[in-house]
């Protein structure tokens, strides 16, 4: 998928933001400025938790694939040369 945290990160918030826009601002020709703030809370919110979630998904998978790699030498180099 996508490997850089940032670039997932906003592509997610845009996604929401648009959505949320078109959800719930369609009918409307003009924003006031507390649906300008709504939508800059949503973005800032949505890109920060989804950064943090993937970071720390990130982190956990690369510490199971760091210790399937010490399992296999372990078991691969014990085993006897005959």
């Amino acid at each position: 998928m996508i490997e850089n945290n940032i670039i997932f990160s906003l592509i997610v918030s845009l996604v929401n933001t648009v959505s949320f826009y078109l959800f719930t601002h369609r009918e409307r020709e003009n924003l006031t400025d507390n649906h300008k703030q709504e939508m800059i809370m949503l973005f800032g919110i949505s890109f920060a938790s989804s950064f943090l979630v993937k970071s720390i998904y990130e982190s956990f998978n690369l510490k199971e694939v760091e210790k399937s790699i010490e399992t296999t030498v372990i078991s691969n180099s014990s085993r006897p040369p005959f």
